[in-house]
């Protein structure tokens, strides 16, 4: 029975992450893809559609697949989810293993595309020496001119710009996608 309830978290939490229940077809395609980005291990839809009952099945999986599983949402492993989850505690620090960008491999004009959730959408200008500049917002708090400081993007997870001064008020930090982080893509200044 414990199995079972730790099997339930575990679908829970990895939609969570997803950001979406997994209930179709391509919601299971989705959910292969985003798994693959953030622990750069491939889970087969088939054992996907298996682990959360889509399709019938009377065996149990893998630990090693659990493991990737657990990881997708934050735990090393399958024993670690277990045990914090019966302990009812939170994991509070894990390796980030989704693709990253240090701003220190940009250049002055380069630009980023950030996307967050429920429809928000920015592009940033680098500056130099860390500091970016909105140059288009769209759905977020963040306007045109608003500047910022921040040191790296990570997929997937939130993204924090310190020293944000939003429209002249003094210097805040602001957190971009605080539950299901952002996306970002970079577009080199030629």
């Amino acid at each position: 029975m414990e199995i079972d309830n730790n099997i339930c978290a575990l679908r829970q939490k990895m939609e969570e992450v997803l950001g979406q229940k997994v209930a179709t077809p391509q919601d299971f395609d989705l959910l292969v893809n985003s798994i693959a980005k953030r622990t750069h291990q491939l889970i087969s839809v088939s054992t996907l559609k298996r682990f959360y009952g889509y399709v019938t099945f009377t065996g149990t999986l893998r630990t090693t697949t659990l493991d990737v599983l657990c990881q997708y949402v934050g735990y090393m492993s399958w024993e670690s989810f277990c045990t914090r989850e019966t302990a009812a505690e939170q994991v509070e620090s894990y390796p980030l293993l989704a693709d990253s960008m240090p701003t220190t491999c940009m250049s002055v004009g380069d630009k980023v595309i950030v996307a967050w959730k429920p429809d928000r959408e920015c592009v940033f200008a680098y500056m130099g020496d860390n500091r970016f500049v909105v140059e288009q917002s769209r759905g977020s708090k963040l306007c045109v001119g608003d500047t910022f400081v921040c040191h790296h993007f990570v997929q997937g997870e939130p993204l924090c710009l310190q020293d944000c001064v939003m429209q002249g008020r003094p210097p805040v930090t602001y957190l971009c996608g605080r539950d299901h982080g952002v996306i970002y893509t970079r577009i080199v200044n030629d």
